[in-house]
């Protein structure tokens, strides 16, 4: 079993096994029912029982409900995953609980 830190802070140089790491692009995402929805990234660590550290994503798709609440949808990827060509296609059908498409793109057009 893992424990899940979430650290976009200075402290994540000590894990020195991916020197540089390119942060993809917030941006808004079609998904499959039709209304874009907010997909953004967290540089983070995981540290497991035995102390062992490494780097993630934290990728988090921001939605609405139909009452107005933000809604999210957060998922752990390596690093190299995140540059895989295919995931936004994936993440464009993971099932988004409660998701109101009117509310949701009421959300965005007021974001701008």
């Amino acid at each position: 079993m893992s424990e899940c830190i979430v650290d976009q802070g200075h402290d994540l140089g000590d894990l020195d096994e991916h020197p540089s790491v390119s942060r993809p692009d917030d941006r808004l995402l079609q998904h499959g029912s039709g209304t874009p929805v907010y997909v953004w990234w967290a540089l983070g660590k995981r540290r497991n029982r035995a102390g062992a550290r490494w780097k993630c994503w934290f990728v988090y798709i921001e939605y609405r409900r139909a009452d107005g609440r933000s809604a999210y949808q957060q998922l752990e990827l390596a690093l190299d995953e995140a540059l895989d060509a295919d995931i936004w296609q994936r993440l464009s059908q993971l099932p988004l609980a409660g998701l109101c498409v009117e509310k949701t793109q009421r959300w965005l057009t007021a974001r701008g």
